[in-house]
């Protein structure tokens, strides 16, 4: 008898809870000490959590509602900085599934696109962030109009973090095998990274340096900005944040307080075009995973008994069969960084 979509979906949780007590039941000295490192980092994390996100709040309704949305856009985008490095680190609470060892079980193709984005609910990261989102919902929130369009937005942002989640699961599952996809992978990671490293050499060249030759130009600098909100609405740095999800939050957190409801649904229409558009190419990156189709091979492969042609000249000191088995070798490497083991381990 098929298995509904609900039914499948249970099934993913419960599998995903069975490997997570698996990992923690080993009995070894080593997931001993792993569950002790976890016990302390929520012991530091959850309070930390608590404390950060009040003053947040208090951040937030202390300035104004155009730069609450520039602290809101700076906040959002760190976090889908860190959103992006979380699934290339080793240091995961949830032991998940892969994604490809669950094709040849009767899961239909829904099941899996659907399943992994509710196991994903459960993932500590994204149990992480909610305390971000309710910080900026109770703190940008000025008017009982502005309840509902700023936890619409904020609904929405929570989603585009679910689905982006699932892409990267997705991306780094095709990657983890093959080197040079996971080359890229590494290189697209670090972006981030190094756009942050130039966003704060830019803020020193721009303002710090030119104006910390003494403390009296440095006083004057500072003075020239006014108050808090003068400064961080001066600064300015959504301008170069504006292109990706965390600026549509800010602004769209913004136009709400402030009654513009127009500006409002323009930036909230972005968020649920990303929702929509990462949910089917979540779903078109899982079936073509289904399939085998993502990379298709374009070389073929020789057959075994097929004699041993030379791949290149002798090498010098060496048997003649062995050179020709290291060059075999060589170009057997070559031939298997440049194609996809997934294909060949589904074809």
């Amino acid at each position: 008898m098929r298995l509904t979509i609900w039914t499948e979906i249970k099934n993913l949780v419960w599998l995903q809870w069975r490997l997570t007590v698996s990992s923690f039941r080993s009995g070894q000295k080593q997931d001993v000490l792993r569950i002790l490192g976890y016990a302390l980092l929520i012991l530091l994390l959850v309070p930390g959590l608590i404390i950060f996100n009040a003053l947040l709040i208090w951040i937030y309704r202390s300035l104004a509602p155009g730069p609450a949305s520039e602290v809101v856009t700076v906040i959002m985008s760190f976090i889908i900085m860190m959103w992006l490095l979380t699934p290339a680190s080793n240091t995961q609470l949830v032991e998940p599934f892969s994604m490809p060892k669950l094709f040849s079980f009767p899961i239909s193709l829904n099941g899996l696109v659907l399943g992994s984005l509710v196991v994903n609910l459960f993932s500590v990261g994204f149990l992480a962030i909610i305390p971000f989102l309710i910080s900026v919902s109770a703190g940008t929130i000025r008017s009982i109009p502005g309840i509902l369009p700023t936890l619409i937005a904020a609904t929405l942002f929570l989603a585009m973090l679910l689905v982006l989640k699932s892409l990267i699961d997705d991306v780094f599952d095709l990657i983890a095998e093959d080197r040079r996809l996971r080359a890229i992978g590494i290189l697209v990671a670090l972006i981030p990274v190094l756009f942050i490293v130039g966003g704060q050499f830019y803020v020193q060249t721009r303002f710090v340096i030119p104006n910390a030759t003494s403390s009296t130009d440095f006083e004057n600098f500072a003075s020239s900005f006014g108050d808090l909100n003068s400064f961080i609405w001066n600064l300015r740095i959504s301008r170069f944040l504006i292109w990706q999800p965390g600026g549509w939050l800010g602004r769209a957190t913004g136009a709400a307080a402030v009654g513009r409801y127009d500006q409002w649904a323009a930036w909230t229409a972005l968020l649920a075009v990303f929702v929509v558009l990462g949910y089917f190419a979540h779903r078109t990156m899982v079936s073509k995973l289904y399939f085998g189709e993502l990379v298709r091979v374009q070389s073929k492969g020789q057959s075994s008994n097929k004699a041993l042609k030379p791949a290149g000249p002798k090498l010098p000191f060496v048997a003649l069969a062995s050179s020709q088995a290291l060059w075999a070798f060589l170009a057997a490497d070559w031939r298997g960084f440049k194609r996809n083991p997934y294909t060949i381990r589904m074809a």
